[in-house]
């Protein structure tokens, strides 16, 4: 809001009344909105990205089913996918439409115990980027989380409108870095502005 004192003489105050119009002007203007929308699952693919050793590795295979990736995007939450290790685990998410702005995250963890400290850090790259100007965001969730509770990490085109063509991105890395838990997740949502 700007503040003008109004002049006695006719000079000054025509000046100010034509501000004052002028700023009436600009806030009435009509502001265009944004809508956050959901990717849908089938434009999205899921990979593990997790570092085992390779005995981790036969061991897990051998003994243990391997849900597949993609469970973490359909909207069952009883199906899961699992990094069958402690942290540090990631999975990576990428855009098969392309970069995008991406508004949030939000993250549906499984969790046994069934609350405690967790760590979680979201990358977000754009590797289409010809440039190669190494166009990357991170963003940190650290707190307490519960098992089937939503967790969700906004991002900078969310908190402001930031139309910056480098604000857009195709491949979401999420990375726990701290759980009482082996790393799991019920359900991942990637929201875009459009």
């Amino acid at each position: 809001m700007t503040c003008m004192n109004i002049n006695t003489n006719n000079n000054g105050t025509k000046l100010n009344i034509f501000f004052l119009q002028k700023m009436r002007k600009r806030v009435n203007k009509k502001i265009p909105t944004e809508t956050i929308v959901e990717v849908p699952p089938s434009e999205i693919t899921a990979k593990n990205s997790s570092c085992l050793s390779l005995l981790e590795k036969t061991f897990n295979y051998f003994y243990f089913y391997h849900p597949p990736c993609k469970n973490v995007l359909t909207s069952n939450t009883e199906e899961t996918w699992n990094a069958r290790c402690f942290a540090p685990a990631t999975i990576v998410l990428e855009l098969q439409s392309g970069p995008k702005r991406i508004a949030c995250i939000e993250l549906m963890p499984d969790m046994l115990p069934e609350t405690g400290m967790v760590r979680h850090v979201i990358t977000l790259k754009n590797t289409t980027d010809t440039n190669h100007s190494n166009n990357s965001s991170s963003y940190c969730f650290c707190g307490i989380a519960s098992n089937r509770c939503w967790i969700r990490i906004a991002t900078q085109a969310e908190a402001n409108d930031d139309n910056n063509i480098n604000n857009i991105f195709n491949r979401i890395e999420v990375t726990t870095t701290l759980s009482p838990s082996w790393v799991a997740w019920r359900q991942i949502k990637i929201m875009i502005m459009i």
